[in-house]
């Protein structure tokens, strides 16, 4: 499967939803937070985080028109835009928040992309080259689970795919 089969799949969902598991190790630390996506096409985006050791969320809320931050990550007017408000998300989410909204909404969150690299997919990072990221893929093209590794430390991003629907009815594993 390329890169190309995979933004494929993606942009033929019209609807997804999925939940999820993040973790970061370096040394001796450990960090771990769950997270939930939903998504109609043109209709409706949410993206929630919560940390394993807070007792609050923060999430993101798009309806086709509104941009909505809520929750401790966020201070007054950093949802101006949806890429402003997934930023707010992305560091503290070991990248979780970024990947499958950009899969998604495409250039409304940003820009990076993806490209098969030995054998293995690899997500572009330009500005941590020294890290390696390598995704997983199911039958359908979609994520099951994005590793990472850099001299800061490893995470690993789960993906449990609890709903999805492609255009046309056309329904893949």
């Amino acid at each position: 499967m390329t890169s190309e089969d995979v933004a494929a799949s993606y942009a033929a969902l019209v609807r997804y939803a999925d939940d999820g598991r993040v973790t970061f190790r370096a040394k001796n630390e450990r960090v771990a937070a769950r997270f939930e996506t939903q998504f109609e096409r043109h209709a409706r985006f949410r993206f929630e985080l919560r940390l394993s050791n807070d007792n609050e969320s923060s999430a993101v809320e798009w309806d086709g028109g509104r941009i909505r931050a809520v929750g401790p990550m966020f201070r007054p007017q950093t949802a101006s835009t949806l890429a402003k408000a997934i930023a707010c998300l992305t560091g503290v989410s070991f990248g979780a928040a970024y990947v499958v909204p950009q899969l998604l909404l495409g250039n409304a969150v940003g820009t990076r992309r993806l490209w098969p690299a030995h054998g293995a997919w690899t997500v572009e990072e330009r500005r941590l080259s020294c890290a390696t990221h390598v995704l997983a893929l199911d039958a359908g093209g979609l994520l099951s689970e994005l590793r990472s590794r850099s001299p800061f430390g490893e995470t690993r991003i789960k993906y449990t795919v609890l709903d999805k629907a492609f255009a046309g009815g056309v329904r893949r594993a």
